[in-house]
């Protein structure tokens, strides 16, 4: 997955880019390679929110979880 550079700072026109665009790589095929599995970013949002709300940061909602889309 290529990251760009982000393009929108206010001001950063004004610096000489001498080495063209640049994008970040993140490979994740060694990692994989020993085994390591990713969750989706679905999984990932609801434990975050899961926490968020354990934590006491945010309250519990009557609307059930995917019933928004």
């Amino acid at each position: 997955m290529k990251l760009p550079l982000i393009d929108n700072c206010p001001g950063c026109s004004s610096f000489p880019n001498t080495y063209g665009k640049q994008t970040y790589d993140f490979n994740t095929s060694k990692a994989r390679a020993l085994g390591l599995e990713f969750k989706g970013v679905e999984e990932m949002l609801d434990d975050a929110v899961d926490s968020l709300r354990g934590h006491g940061h945010l309250l519990k909602s009557k609307i059930m979880p995917h019933t928004l889309i």
